[in-house]
């Protein structure tokens, strides 16, 4: 690209990664991706593909190279990628990691009404196709993940009609003073769903250690590995196992429904069908 006659404005997984913002395995492997505004701009470069964008748009500048700004490209994926692709990715944009985090869900949804409102605005006949299934994605998005396997999990809950699990709940551990940030859990009846140690690269004692001290706290501490997430009867098993521990603390059964796709998940009417609240018994 350093021979372009033109100003470049970079796209897709590249201006992501630029973003230093980490990218889902639903994006395909497309090389360099340009973003053009026309098509007669678009050129027969080996290496590059062109994207058409003639919608609104901001650009940020990384390290003197241009890109679109980050939600941009998930308006533009949008066109391609999945509801649980575009919750993946938006949840990527407002990680808990300082150096990945651009916006918080909120954020994204502000940018997403000023983005329909100023598209309203121009008279435009429709809007970019695919970006619809971005409203549905904001619904399921949570801020401050810190992986995409706890993104899958917390979608797979979800599914079977579990209540969305909150995303790094701190729990002060009394007799060392320790901080622990769950990965998910559902801290009304005080279960954790994490996923094994070994698996974020920590040692095993140390996850022996951490799973002692919430234990120590009341907590029903469930381990997830990642053959609990390779097929259908696993992910099945793996969400009875949080709906059995719920239920004993609630000391009664709590049924999961047949999973759910994050389509139906934000349809209102299939949502209310199986949705429950979390009420502790009374003491």
């Amino acid at each position: 690209m350093a021979h372009s006659k033109q100003p470049v404005l970079f796209g897709g997984a590249t201006a992501l990664a630029l973003c230093c913002i980490e990218i889902p395995r639903d994006i395909h492997d497309r090389g360099v991706v340009v973003v053009v505004d026309s098509r007669n701009k678009r050129y027969a470069k080996r290496g590059v593909t062109y994207e058409t964008w003639t919608y609104p748009h901001r650009d940020v500048d990384v390290a003197g190279l241009r890109c679109v700004d980050p939600i941009t490209v998930w308006f533009m994926l949008s066109r391609e990628l999945s509801v649980d692709g575009l919750v993946r990715l938006g949840d990527a944009m407002t990680r808990r990691n300082a150096y990945q985090k651009w916006y918080t869900r909120e954020g994204m949804e502000s940018l997403f009404g000023d983005f329909m409102d100023t598209v309203q605005a121009q008279g435009r006949a429709r809007v970019p196709a695919g970006v619809g299934k971005c409203r549905r994605a904001l619904q399921l998005m949570r801020d401050d993940t810190d992986s995409f396997p706890e993104t899958d999990l917390r979608l797979m809950l979800m599914s079977y009609g579990l209540p969305c699990p909150e995303v790094n709940h701190e729990v002060t551990v009394r007799r060392s003073g320790r901080r622990c940030f769950l990965d998910l859990s559902y801290p009304e009846v005080k279960v954790a769903v994490e996923y094994d140690g070994a698996q974020h690269g920590q040692q095993e004692r140390a996850d022996v250690e951490r799973r002692r001290d919430l234990e120590s706290e009341g907590w029903t501490v469930i381990s997830v590995m990642n053959y609990d997430m390779m097929d259908v009867d696993s992910r099945e098993m793996l969400a009875l196992r949080v709906a059995e521990a719920i239920g004993k603390r609630l000391g009664r059964t709590v049924y999961l429904s047949a999973p759910l796709t994050s389509m139906q998940l934000t349809d209102g009417r299939r949502r209310r069908v199986t949705e429950f609240r979390l009420r502790p018994p009374k003491k």
